[in-house]
């Protein structure tokens, strides 16, 4: 359980930050229940292509990466105070949505599990992971000869390495690519 619960959360302060992130850009065009999953989506787009431009410039460190969480949070922060009482007076709470969206969660919660086994085999340990471990390691983008690909395009692998940098366990890559999947099979819930 403590594992399982410790690589959640590190998935969910990186979800968070991509939340804080895409708010500030999404939030003119993106209304309604919509809004919370879509920025993040957004978020985490904008969040890969900010760890590959510091990737290239070889300064993706902890130290960087925490700039770019506090200025989100900054950016974030007044847009949410103003932001907050209109959704307040606009939600209405739908029954069969909440119904949807619990039988969502319960089906997340219960599938987050198998999201969590160790990785043996396949491209999570020939590609993704050793992709994010040297993002890590180098500070940037090098090419690495003994991975097959090391120059193919890294968006989930710059997402991968923020969670290791939290923590050089890979199965919170695991738990973050889980808590992606759910994010976006909530907006199509909420988009129908």
């Amino acid at each position: 359980m403590g594992l399982w619960l410790s690589d959640y959360v590190r998935a969910l302060l990186v979800l968070g930050l991509s939340f804080c992130l895409g708010y500030p850009l999404g939030r003119r065009f993106l209304h309604g229940s919509l809004a919370v999953p879509l920025s993040a989506l957004i978020g985490a787009g904008l969040l890969s292509f900010m760890v590959c431009l510091l990737s290239w410039v070889h300064i993706f460190t902890r130290a960087s990466i925490a700039v770019v969480a506090v200025l989100a949070v900054v950016a974030t922060a007044p847009c949410l105070v103003n932001d907050l009482p209109s959704w307040r007076r606009q939600w209405r709470p739908d029954p069969m949505l909440i119904a949807c969206l619990v039988t969502l969660l319960v089906v997340v919660l219960g599938f987050s599990w198998f999201a969590l086994y160790p990785v043996t085999v396949g491209d999570a340990v020939n590609y993704h992971l050793p992709l994010a471990h040297n993002l890590v390691a180098d500070h940037g983008l090098r090419y690495d000869p003994f991975v097959r690909y090391s120059f193919f395009p890294q968006a989930n692998e710059a997402l991968f390495a923020v969670v290791l940098m939290l923590d050089g366990n890979g199965t919170a890559a695991g738990a973050l690519e889980w808590g992606l999947v759910a994010i976006a099979a909530c907006a199509l819930l909420l988009w129908f």
